[in-house]
């Protein structure tokens, strides 16, 4: 909670994102906020103004080269103040990275735009090829998990069914792996509570930054899918609804 009359400039084109946020610092840390459009007025407002304790920069509305800039400006004269990307609050906000695939909104910096934009689409391509490609589900699943480590910059991927039929779900297909372990399709079972039972009861992805702090569920995907990896990130796949499967990187 900081002193009255203490400030946040906030630099965000979305009104709603901008509300949210104004609100939020006023009721939570008693931050006045003011809003400005551009970089140059950013720079204006806060210079020879000691009470901004925060700067909120929206990549959006200048590209991130000029935002970047004008991060190490506003560091340079105001050692003190808090400066923040948006993306890096939507980020925290947005914990299963659901937008991974989203194409990014109109950055006024245009051969940023187009850089950005060119790699999501190619992400796309990467995942669609196999799929469009392929003669059998047999081909699709191994090229689209080595294609899934590639895009992603992982060490490993995996992709998994589930044997449907009975209620509730307890056994899983594994249907393909990169690198490959050398072992065909095999089942494997999913336990009544967890990681695993969320996902497919709830469609809840499950992510974990650092594995160290799950010690139990680290084994367990060492056991079900020889995968010794420091993080993990599970995605639901469905079907009119329905959970038919998973992968994950």
């Amino acid at each position: 909670m900081y002193i009255d009359g203490k400030k946040a400039l906030l630099m965000i084109k979305d009104p709603d994102i901008k509300n949210i946020i104004g609100n939020y610092l006023f009721f939570r840390y008693n931050l006045l906020t003011e809003s400005v459009d551009g970089i140059l007025e950013v720079l204006q407002q806060i210079s020879g103004d000691s009470s901004y304790e925060m700067v909120i920069l929206d990549e959006a509305v200048a590209g991130l080269a000029t935002a970047s800039q004008a991060l190490v400006n506003i560091k340079d004269r105001n050692l003190e103040t808090n400066v923040l990307f948006l993306s890096t609050l939507l980020e925290i906000t947005d914990p299963y990275f659901v937008g991974q695939l989203d194409l990014l909104p109109n950055y006024a910096d245009s051969f940023y735009r187009m850089d950005q934009t060119n790699t999501q689409l190619q992400l796309r391509l990467d995942m669609h090829a196999p799929v469009m490609m392929a003669a059998t589900m047999e081909e699709v699943y191994p090229i689209v998990c080595r294609r899934l480590a590639e895009a992603f910059n992982a060490d490993g991927a995996l992709c998994a069914n589930l044997r449907l039929g009975v209620e509730p779900v307890t056994r899983g297909i594994m249907v393909g792996n990169f690198p490959w372990d050398g072992r065909e399709r095999y089942e494997f079972h999913i336990p009544s509570s967890g990681y695993f039972r969320e996902l497919i009861t709830y469609y809840r992805p499950v992510h974990i930054p650092d594995l160290d702090e799950y010690p139990e569920f680290r084994r367990e995907l060492q056991e079900k899918f020889s995968l010794d990896c420091r993080s993990i990130l599970i995605l639901p796949m469905q079907i009119a609804g329905k959970c038919v499967g998973f992968i994950g990187m």
